[in-house]
């Protein structure tokens, strides 16, 4: 399962497990990738950027759901920790509930916590995820 548009930055990481496992850290490969906006017709070439985390470099299977790095998400470094970084983010799924006659679609909100190698890699990705946070990505 390729990651879908661009892939604007990419590398292997350590990520945490959730509940009794959010300790325990298990090899992910992470890909930061641009994805046309479907809420824009074509042909204009606004994007969105994703955090996308698969099981190995060939992508061969997504491990959750994709986190849109948007004017939602943040990212941040451990206090006590120096490789170890969060990024806090919505999901791209949606669930629709009715409160009303009309659908309301929602995402969730995640906090996924990683472990680079080094101090200086955890600060480049926490770089890369703020840099997609903030610009505007263009597809061409």
């Amino acid at each position: 399962m390729t990651p879908k548009g661009t892939i604007l930055f990419e590398g292997e990481l350590a990520k945490a497990g959730s509940g009794l496992l959010k300790n325990k850290f298990k090899p992910v490969h992470a890909v930061i990738h641009s994805v046309r906006r479907r809420d824009v017709p074509p042909p204009c070439t606004a994007a969105a950027a994703m955090l996308s985390v698969y099981d190995d470099a060939a992508h061969t299977k997504m491990k959750g759901s994709r986190l849109q790095l948007d004017e939602r998400a943040s990212a941040r470094v451990d206090e006590e920790e120096a490789c170890i970084f969060y990024v806090e983010a919505h999901d791209e799924k949606t669930s629709v509930a009715q409160e009303t006659i009309t659908q309301s679609y929602t995402s969730v909100a995640i906090t996924a916590r990683f472990k680079a190698a080094s101090p200086e890699q955890a600060q480049e990705w926490i770089e890369a995820v703020k840099s997609a946070i903030s610009g505007a990505v263009n597809i061409d």
